[in-house]
Formats: C-alpha cells, structure tokens, sequence
C-alpha cells in the first residue's frame, strides 16, 4: 500500500452495468440453476407436446419457453434503468488514506474507512460495501489503468485497519 493514497473517480454507472451485475448474480446462484432447468423442461414438453396441441396451448407452452431467457431479462433490464433514473448524478470519490470523501451537488460527506464492510471486485467494477445495502460502484471504464493498484490499496488499507 503507498502512504499516501490518493485516487479521485467519478460514479458512471449506466443501467446496462446494473443489468449485467444482476443477471451474473442471478445465473450464478441456485435460482439460476432453477430457471435453466425450468427452461429445458418447458422446451422438451413443448417439444413433446406440440403435434397434438391446439393453437392456444401452442401460445402458452411458447410463452413458458421465453420466461427466463427473454421474459426475465427484460424486467432486469427495466429495474436497472428505473434504478439509475433515481440516482444521483455526478457522484463524485476521492479516496484517502483518511477514508472517502463523497462529494454530490456541492455536498461533501466524509465516509471513514471503519464504515466500509467489504471491497467486492467483479469482472466490470469495483463495489465498495458502506452497509449490508449500500455501496459505490466504479466501474472499470471510469478507473482505467488505475484498477489494479487501486484495489490493491484499498485490500491493503481495510487489512490494516481490522488490526
């Protein structure tokens, strides 16, 4: 960890970056597992079923065929757009060794390192935990080459201040 840690970034999150988020969640749970398998077995029974069925019927086991794959995905992708529609815009972080420093309409809120629970890094982001229900996320795009030794500073900071 260098002894002045120093890193400024703005919160860029666009509805696409929450809806990739819930749906690598959502598939990499059991509930993934379940709409997979309720997926194939709509599609086998559709399959199986489909010379004597009656147009009505065809409609429905092709409706249950498209739940997870489109259905479900869709309404993610809504939930996501509603969701950055409600956030504030120009989020801006700077990270010091003190802790964060949250600065939104002109405000500046100062977050010590003993509120954050937990740094979590994905494939697109870096989530920093305040609460079991709060974060900031910064995405890979607005961190650029700065990434890796950002994260590391910030595992290195919260190891040395659980101690």
């Amino acid at each position: 960890m260098c002894d002045s840690m120093e890193y400024k970034f703005n919160c860029d999150v666009k509805a696409s970056d929450l809806w990739k988020m819930s749906m690598v969640r959502t598939y990499r749970s059991f509930l993934g597992v379940i709409n997979i398998v309720f997926t194939v077995s709509m599609i086998a029974m559709t399959v199986k079923l489909w010379p004597g069925s009656e147009d009505f019927f065809r409609v429905m086991e092709i409706l249950c065929c498209l739940i997870f794959p489109v259905f479900q995905p869709l309404a993610i992708w809504g939930r996501s757009y509603k969701q950055v529609e409600q956030q504030p815009k120009g989020v801006e972080l700077l990270f010091l060794n003190s802790g964060i420093v949250v600065t939104c309409d002109g405000k500046e809120e100062k977050i010590p390192w003993s509120r954050v629970t937990r740094v979590i890094r994905q494939d697109s982001m870096i989530v920093i935990k305040t609460d079991d229900s709060y974060g900031y996320m910064i995405m890979n795009r607005v961190m650029g080459e700065q990434k890796d030794a950002f994260y590391n500073d910030l595992v290195a900071l919260l190891k040395n201040q659980k101690r």
